[in-house]
């Protein structure tokens, strides 16, 4: 048979001990309950109930945990004593990052506009320096609410050299190309920019621009508009890639000075050389031949037609013939006389008749 196994007995002390603590804390949170005050405590437009035996704001907040920053506004203050049935307001002071000459703060405010609220944190601003507000530049518009960051870039000066026109600029960019572009320059593709465009700036630099100047370049009947910053006419058909070769032409000569809206001639000149091949007669020679009969001939050797080749060097200038040389022979093939034997030719006998001295 199963016997359920019991405790050790309570001992009565220590009950009576446990007991006594129960009551005392019922007791005690209901004396505290009656005999402390009731407060309305509201933090940022949020109210809840509160009651309290402290003698002052201070005490009761301290003893709530409720923390209270040194730009909080406390209403009543912290050292007003504690009355049934007020009311303490709490205004949190909103925390911003502020982001000023590379370094960055926490600052505590109630105000709302960003500048405002860097006039109070004494941050002095000039007139070309520029404010982001989270990430974007501040409008005329005003905010509704505290900003979480401000951050202020400062403006630099950098002293422009636009072909020979000085003027300095101030400007919250840093970079060569980012100023240039805030200041509205137009720069064409040939333009030459000292530094460079990616340069990053620090201010009190000088930005040099070397203007180019618009060309025309005639060539093989086409135009190429272009500009370029070169001095010279070689050097302006160099920067575009355009070189004359062999006899070709340039118009103006290539090291007349560039100037704005002249136009450059190049005129492709080729030689050629013609070659015509012409025979050569060949001659007949007649040689006697005893051997043979009176009045007939036979071919000896064939004639044959000789080579000459005519040469004769064409110019011509973008396609049209402009001279031709005087020509030359230069003979290839000599020609070959045609030879014929002949026999011998019959003479005629006088008659007596007139070979007979006259009569006297």
């Amino acid at each position: 048979m199963y016997q359920r196994r019991s405790g050790p007995p309570i001992n009565p002390i220590v009950l009576l001990v446990i007991l006594l603590i129960v009551f005392g804390t019922i007791i005690g949170s209901a004396v505290y309950f009656f005999t402390a005050v009731p407060v309305t405590l509201v933090i940022e437009d949020v109210s809840q109930q509160v009651r309290t035996r402290q003698h002052t704001v201070e005490g009761m907040l301290s003893e709530l945990g409720v923390l209270v920053d040194p730009e909080d506004v406390v209403a009543p203050s912290l050292d007003a004593p504690i009355q049934a049935n007020m009311t303490v307001t709490i205004d949190k002071a909103d925390p911003i990052a502020l982001q000023v000459d590379g370094q960055t703060k926490r600052f505590r405010t109630h105000l709302v506009q960003p500048l405002a609220i860097l006039a109070e944190a004494k941050v002095a601003l000039s007139p070309y320096d520029r404010v982001l507000v989270d990430g974007v530049p501040m409008s005329d518009q005003p905010l509704t609410a505290a900003p979480r960051t401000l951050e202020v870039i400062r403006a630099i000066t950098v002293t422009l050299d636009d072909a020979g026109n000085r003027r300095e600029l101030h400007t919250t960019a840093r970079s060569v190309g980012t100023v240039l572009h805030e200041a509205d320059i137009t720069l064409y593709l040939a333009d030459e920019v000292t530094p460079p465009l990616e340069t990053s700036l620090r201010g009190g630099e000088t930005v040099l621009i070397k203007r180019s100047v618009p060309i025309t370049v005639t060539l093989d009947g086409h135009k190429i508009e272009t500009r370029t910053h070169s001095a010279t006419v070689i050097e302006a058909l160099a920067q575009i890639g355009v070189v004359p070769v062999g006899f070709d032409k340039v118009l103006p000569s290539e090291d007349a000075p560039i100037t704005a809206g002249m136009t450059i001639t190049i005129v492709r000149v080729t030689e050629t050389e013609e070659i015509e091949r012409r025979p050569i007669p060949y001659d007949r020679e007649i040689r006697l031949d005893s051997n043979l009969k009176p009045g007939t001939q036979v071919i000896v050797q064939q004639g044959q037609n000789g080579v000459t080749e005519v040469r004769i060097r064409v110019q011509r200038e973008d396609g049209e013939v402009v001279s031709r040389s005087t020509p030359t022979h230069l003979v290839i093939q000599t020609p070959q006389p045609e030879i014929l034997a002949q026999g011998p030719t019959l003479t005629p006998i006088p008659s007596l008749a007139s070979t007979a001295a006259p009569t006297p």
